[in-house]
């Protein structure tokens, strides 16, 4: 469109003008000119639109010295044009370059007459000079167009990199907002003026403690002091008291608070004070963070290692300890068995029941420890309760209301029977004795569904998951909170002296621990107490007791025995109890010794063997040897130390943990010559 109406005005002019056909082809090569700018307006941005305008120049000089002295050049409108379109889409340098080219030719072309083949061109007249001031205004309006246009884009290049940087600055500052917000979740902020008493918490120390900004200042009554756990009130004034005196330390301690709910939370408290002319604080500013979680984890790192070293101290003492009891509990039988004079009989008894208790002690401990052995069953305990209810009432003090309920469909368990009675009858003495007045003695099992964590003694944690729960709560004078915190640390006990040894409930819960499960202890002064004992609950079971194994006269034989221990005493007992009951005894002080019998050739039916002794061979090498070259010889391995021995379990040999009665002693070794037997 744009090259036809161009070709149709070219057509016009060359009608209309008769003179020089020349004309015409000026007016119609501007005409394309101007249309190929137009078009391809793009190029105008790069040099190359300089050296065309530059082409420009020299097809003006040929227009001129081509129609001669006709002024009236009709090519000069479309110039102008072509010039200013140029101009204004052309770089600035280009502009000037192209404007000042044209400029000379025009003032060359005008002072000088110039001589060609065809016609002189005359000097500049009045056309020229105002063609000349023409396209001199035009150049200035051009390059102020241009000069104006560059301002206004480095002006706005300015503003998007301002808006891109304040864009980005935006987001950032955004950002450093949210990460401090996080950072200062668990802060409280306060400013306390000294002289005003004016003081200013920020609103997240009401709600860490649970509290509405209203209720903490109603709470607080004009001091944090009436927030902090009574104990810690004497320490917080002394530090508070000695940082006024000297402001130029800082405030720094960590105090339990109190929550709206009555739980107890500990903050770490960092402050400083502004100081007078004088050097007297005026005011006190800083930031309290809540670091119960810290305290908690920092709890139960200490009570690991506490139970870490209290397990390598009591497996050691029990060891030794048991071995003493073995050495008194085989005399009192023997001095029993020896005598049939009625008091004899009473002071063996005496010491024989005042030694099962030393082993029911020493049990506690490794209880405590985790390192007694279990043997689980599965039970349920329904029938728990029901046979230990049969003999506990008759030892429940007559002012003590006992009520038992049993739940009906109870899941069952796995656990150690014998220690399940033993933790149940040391938690319903427990409550018996938090009642000396008199009170209710409740006790109940129950299935129960644990859907959230739950935190248990001993800074241990109750997963969620499926339990029988086994409980006895009473309504006696409570446990403080300080004494909860405390309750199952071994020896500790708030009965008066004698009245116990404070191991109960260390050892329950140490066998709830064993047995996969967790102890939940909950009681407040003068509210009672409720101790709860979780179950891991067993699938598709069937349940059942496990009898306790009734004395029997064992049929005795002529079998020879060979006994290996390393302490005399023990020693001594054993032979002598094996010997009274008809069995050939040859004995042997270590390992060494019973390889060196066994080696000459001597036949044995059993070997009755400790496990940890001097020399090169212990007794679970000794079972080790005998099972490569005397596999149907039966091994009975003993020990003062309560934790399965897993090698002895892998060789297939039995075992007995010292003091070990008469009557489990011969109960063992008849089953064993009756398996090598048969």
């Amino acid at each position: 469109m744009i090259f036809q109406g161009l070709f149709v005005l070219g057509w016009n002019t060359l009608i209309l003008h008769h003179s020089d056909p020349r004309i015409t082809i000026v007016y119609i090569l501007s005409a394309v000119a101007a249309g190929f700018f137009w078009v391809n307006r793009r190029v105008l941005y790069r040099w190359s639109s300089t050296i065309f305008c530059l082409f420009l120049v020299g097809f003006f000089s040929f227009g001129l010295e081509a129609v001669g002295g006709n002024l009236r050049f009709p090519a000069f409108p479309f110039f102008y044009v072509l010039f200013l379109g140029c101009a204004l889409a052309a770089p600035l340098r280009g502009v000037l370059v192209m404007g000042a080219a044209i400029l000379a030719a025009i003032v060359f072309f005008g002072l000088n007459e110039i001589r060609t083949g065809v016609l002189a061109l005359p000097k500049m007249n009045a056309i020229m000079i105002t063609h000349l001031m023409v396209f001199t205004m035009l150049m200035i309006v051009a390059l102020t167009t241009k000069w104006a246009e560059r301002l206004r884009r480095a002006a706005q290049d300015g503003v998007e990199a301002r808006s891109v940087d304040l864009e980005e600055k935006s987001r950032a500052l955004l950002a450093s907002e949210e990460r401090l917000t996080l950072a200062t979740r668990q802060l409280s902020i306060w400013d306390w003026d000294v002289k005003s008493d004016a003081l200013y918490l920020s609103p997240s120390f009401a709600r860490m403690l649970g509290y509405s900004e209203e209720e903490l200042r109603e709470a607080m009554a004009g001091t944090t002091a009436n927030l902090l756990h009574p104990d810690e009130l004497e320490d917080y004034r002394q530090n508070l008291q000695a940082h006024f005196e000297d402001p130029s330390k800082p405030f720094v301690g960590e105090y339990r608070y109190l929550t709206k709910s009555g739980e107890t939370r500990w903050f770490l408290s960092l402050g400083e004070s502004e100081v007078d002319e004088s050097g007297k604080a005026v005011r006190f500013t800083g930031s309290s963070k809540d670091v119960t979680e810290r305290r908690q984890l920092e709890d139960e790192l200490r009570h690991s290692q506490k139970m870490e070293a209290i397990g390598k101290v009591t497996g050691g003492v029990a060891h030794d300890f048991n071995n003493l009891l073995a050495v008194v509990l085989g005399n009192f039988e023997l001095i029993k068995e020896a005598s049939d004079e009625e008091e004899v009989q009473r002071l063996a008894d005496a010491g024989i029941k005042a030694t099962m208790r030393g082993a029911d002690l020493t049990r506690n401990m490794l209880s405590f420890a985790r390192k007694s052995r279990l043997k689980p069953k599965i039970l349920n305990l329904n029938a728990v309760l029901q046979e230990t209810q049969s003999w506990f009432l008759k030892g429940v003090p007559s002012n003590v209301r006992v009520k038992i309920g049993f739940a009906p469909d109870l899941n069952v368990i796995r656990a150690d029977p014998s220690m399940t009675q033993t933790a149940l009858l040391n938690i319903l003495f427990n409550a018996c004795d938090a009642m000396p007045e008199g009170g209710t003695l409740w006790v109940s099992a129950s299935n129960e569904v644990v859907a959230e964590e739950l935190p248990a003694a001993g800074a241990e944690k109750l997963s969620p998951g499926r339990y029988v729960r086994l409980m006895v709560a009473d309504d006696g004078h409570g446990i403080s909170a300080e004494h909860l915190e405390q309750i199952i640390e071994p020896f500790f006990t708030t009965k008066p002296v004698g009245a116990g040894s404070g191991l109960g409930l260390s050892m329950v819960q140490g066998f709830m621990k064993q047995s996969g499960g967790a102890l939940v202890i909950s009681s407040s002064p003068n509210h009672g107490t409720a101790v709860s004992l979780y179950f891991p609950v067993v699938e598709g079971e069937a349940a059942s007791i496990a009898p306790a194994p009734r004395a029997q006269v064992m049929p005795r034989g002529r079998a020879r025995i060979l006994v290996v221990e390393d302490q005399r005493e023990v020693l001594t007992v054993l032979v002598q109890t094996l010997s009274k009951e008809g069995y050939e005894v040859l004995q042997a002080e270590n390992g060494d010794i019973a390889v060196e019998i066994l080696a000459s050739g001597t036949k044995v039916d059993l070997v009755l063997s400790d496990i940890a002794m001097p020399g090169k061979v212990q007794g679970t090498d000794l079972a080790a040897r005998l099972r490569e070259d005397q596999p149907e010889l039966p091994v009975i391995l003993m020990s003062g130390f309560a934790q399965t021995d897993g090698k002895a379990q892998e060789l297939g040999a039995a075992r007995l943990t010292k003091p070990v009665t008469k009557e489990l002693l011969l109960r063992a070794i008849e089953q064993a010559l009756e398996g090598a037997a048969g």
